[in-house]
């Protein structure tokens, strides 16, 4: 038989015998470190000097469980607000588990008296159990309730546009384009809910309604809109924009609302435009009647361009406590004859005297997200009411080959070997220009042009007479025949260049957004492409310890100032609160280590019967016998998710001879 060998790329063939022929490691090949495993217990120890606090006994159960079922979910409430109980003695967070059928899932901790069980399905019966958690991890005997989720009412006042976002391709886009700076933002479909999830630093997101916004001036309530979301949450901003022009994207607020009542005045807001900010105020607001000093509240304002006359009938509601994270609220706008009306869970908490001066408008919906953090939030269903309006016909648009700089006029359009798009009949182009530099010159000095598909074709301004401002969203628009919408042979791209217009004051900005409106033939359209991956959400994160020093007589020491040797509380204090309002689901607590200039000094473990949540400890130190001067006390915080977000603090310690 005759044998042959075959050597090729490190690879033998023996008589149909496959051998890999490998080279003999280098000498000075180096293997990849390990990465280092994250501790995730707490053992406790007390150094020289050092006092350890102790657990006292286990805390109370809550009193009493409030379920208010939804259509596929269950909102669960024990706190003061919603129950009119306190919470217990020494909660600082809850242990919930639920589940159908008899049996329970695995614990969840929360860090509010209230939790929203989302993805259910209507008609089973639920059983929940809640848990107290104390500073040291011990739990409480159960809180036990049950509930059905039920389809949810029909709306006392049907809505002409209404979208559950109970489909996998959620949000419908025959209904809604999603609108953002490139690619930091995601809106996708999540057990049975739209998830917006955005990483796009102060600037606001959008849903635009594709279906016209129009007015119905024979009744007193010209038009509503209805938004049931999480947000604006803890942290953050939620917006309704109705705006008389084809825009995707408005300026983003530059700074916090005015208190509520007559219409504020903003110079970004583009000319007969009508704006509801609800701002959340962790911190509080100023006292009044209802609300004391540091106070969470919700804040809305309505907001209009300069020059809009105020109208309508003056009215003050009164703001309302901070809702819940994670809890679905029902937001609605009523524009009337007697001024704009902002209702929460059916409470009036905004008002404004001004009365829509036009009958068609692009309705918007529109999120910030926390300062410094990830936005994410929840959409059950959104629709609108008005005069009979129809959602015009979707045929879905190809990518754009979109240079994002505008440039200079350039005499010589963009070659485009491709066919033009086959069951079209024209187009309308919306760009979101962004002036990067002062615009001293007025607006209509600032011509723009696009080349479309190899046509230049002007552009105008979405909403005529629209301040043109460094940083400031302004939306323009360019009418497309259907020989403008020619694809490129290579990829079906349509390209766009934008260019200052030839002999106009040139114009120094980017295009942050671009969409395409298609107006088809009968029977043209696509299939929808799939939805856009989500942005993931944020790791669980641990509670931000904050260390204060106190000295012997229980007084803070102020940063700089020095203390003689001796005995000092060290008051350690943990809101798991204010992780979650970040976007953050609250991580176990495996407790706290205390160290001093590099040398551990105290462990202090929050695990008696499961990981706790937060709390506040004081622990007494004996500075005898250290060297005088600066000295330094790191705060670890230890986790039992090894991937979850720690944040450890320093406190200066300055110590006199």
């Amino acid at each position: 038989m005759r044998r042959a060998v075959l050597l090729a790329a490190g690879v033998a063939v023996i008589g149909g015998l496959v051998v890999v022929l490998r080279e003999p490691a280098a000498d000075n090949a180096t293997p990849e470190p390990e990465k280092p495993v994250a501790q995730t217990s707490v053992r406790r120890h007390a150094g020289e000097g050092v006092v350890l606090p102790d657990p006292g006994a286990r805390p109370a159960a809550p009193v009493r469980l409030v379920i208010n079922p939804g259509g596929d979910r269950l909102r669960v409430m024990w706190g003061q607000q919603e129950t009119g109980t306190p919470e217990p003695a020494g909660a600082t967070g809850y242990e919930v588990r639920w589940g159908a059928r008899g049996q329970l899932g695995e614990p969840q901790l929360i860090a509010e008296p209230a939790i929203q069980l989302d993805g259910l399905e209507p008609g089973n019966t639920y059983n929940v159990e809640v848990r107290t958690v104390d500073a040291w991890g011990q739990r409480s005997e159960p809180a036990k309730a049950a509930g059905t989720p039920v389809p949810d009412p029909a709306d006392s006042a049907p809505l002409s546009v209404l979208d559950r976002f109970d489909g996998p391709n959620a949000p419908d886009p025959r209904l809604w384009r999603f609108a953002h700076s490139q690619a930091c933002a995601s809106a996708t479909p999540e057990r049975g809910r739209l998830m917006i999830s955005a990483r796009c630093g102060p600037q606001s997101v959008a849903l635009r309604s594709r279906t016209p916004f129009r007015l119905a001036h024979n009744e007193n309530v010209l038009g509503r809109a209805v938004v049931e979301t999480d947000a604006p949450g803890n942290s953050g901003e939620l917006l309704f924009d109705f705006v008389p022009g084809p825009v995707d994207l408005t300026p983003t607020p530059a700074g916090p609302p005015a208190p509520s009542g007559p219409a504020g005045i903003d110079e970004q807001v583009p000319p007969g435009a009508i704006r509801v900010r609800v701002w959340t105020i962790p911190t509080g607001g100023p006292v009044t009647g209802d609300s004391p000093l540091g106070t969470p509240l919700t804040q809305v304002q309505v907001v209009t361009a300069p020059g809009t006359p105020a109208a309508g009938v003056p009215v003050t509601p009164h703001p309302v406590p901070l809702a819940r994270t994670g809890l679905t609220i029902r937001w609605e706008v009523r524009l009337t004859r007697e001024g704009v009306r902002v209702f929460r869970d059916g409470q009036l908490v905004g008002a404004g005297q001004v009365v829509p001066t036009w009958t068609e408008a692009t309705a918007l919906v529109g999120f910030v997200g926390p300062q410094g953090g990830q936005l994410r939030a929840a959409v059950d269903r959104a629709g609108f009411a008005g005069a009979p309006t129809e959602t015009p016909q979707l045929v879905v648009p190809p990518a754009l080959d979109l240079e994002r700089r505008i440039g200079p006029f350039n005499p010589l359009p963009t070659p485009v070997d491709g066919p033009p798009m086959a069951g079209v009949r024209s187009g309308q182009l919306r760009l979101t220009v962004v002036p990067s530099t002062d615009v001293p010159a007025p607006v209509d000095r600032h011509a723009l042009v696009v080349d479309v598909g190899g046509k230049v074709l002007p552009a105008r301004p979405a909403v005529p007479g629209q301040v043109l401002a460094r940083r400031v969203r302004y939306p323009v628009v360019v009418d497309l025949p259907p020989e403008a919408i020619v694809l490129g042979k290579e990829r079906g791209e349509l390209s766009v260049r934008v260019w200052n217009a030839r002999d106009s004051t040139r114009l120094l900005a980017d295009i942050e957004h671009a969409s395409l409106e298609l107006t088809g033939e009968p029977g043209a359209g696509a299939v929808p492409a799939p939805p856009t991956p989500p942005v993931p959400p944020p790791p669980p994160a641990v509670a931000r310890p904050e260390p204060v020093l106190l000295d012997a007589a229980g007084m803070p020491v102020d940063p700089g100032r020095s203390v003689p040797p001796g005995r000092l509380l060290l008051d350690v204090t943990m809101d798991a609160a204010a992780s979650r309002r970040a976007g953050a689901a609250v991580a176990g607590l495996a407790g706290i280590e205390v160290w001093l200039d590099g040398r551990h000094l105290a462990g202090l473990p929050t695990t008696a019967d499961g990981p706790g949540v937060g709390g506040r400890w004081r622990i007494a130190l004996n500075t005898v016998g250290l060297v005088p001067g600066p000295h330094s006390i790191e705060v670890r915080v230890i986790s039992t998710d090894p991937n979850a977000t720690r944040a450890n603090r320093y406190v200066s310690l300055l110590l006199t001879p």
